[in-house]
């Protein structure tokens, strides 16, 4: 989060101060499933408020330090909402799943699958 952080002229708390409450927002997370409570380990949990603006701006960094851009000629589409991504590949199978495979050994909770398909592909439950 300090790369969306470093780029906002909007903070106008200190950095490390909001960091800290981010953390604090991040793992004290509980919750309640039937008649047992719960706490989250990883990540926000589900429903909470801040948890769509955590995933875009998570996915935001994790696209600056994993770029695409090398491949771009072989890319016909990408589109991504909070963290399911949509790319439409004109390369050849076994290179977009050599990137998918490099991406996935990254030090990161993203881990990324692909479906191919030539006539649909789910993405937000519809079939493109």
């Amino acid at each position: 989060m300090r790369c969306v952080l470093n780029e906002s002229s909007y903070i106008r708390l200190p950095m490390e101060f909001t960091l800290e409450l981010l953390q604090a927002v991040l793992t004290l997370n509980h919750f309640r499933f039937e008649q047992s409570w719960f706490q989250q380990i990883s990540g926000p949990s589900m429903g909470a408020v801040m948890a769509p603006n955590y995933a875009n701006r998570y996915m935001y960094c994790f696209e600056r330090q994993h770029p695409l851009t090398p491949h771009a000629d072989n890319i016909a589409l990408y589109r991504h909402f909070i963290a399911d991504m949509l790319i439409i590949w004109k390369g050849d199978e076994n290179s977009i799943n050599n990137i998918i495979d490099e991406i996935n050994t990254f030090n990161t909770p993203i881990q990324l699958t692909i479906t191919t398909d030539m006539e649909c592909v789910n993405f937000l439950d519809v079939c493109i």
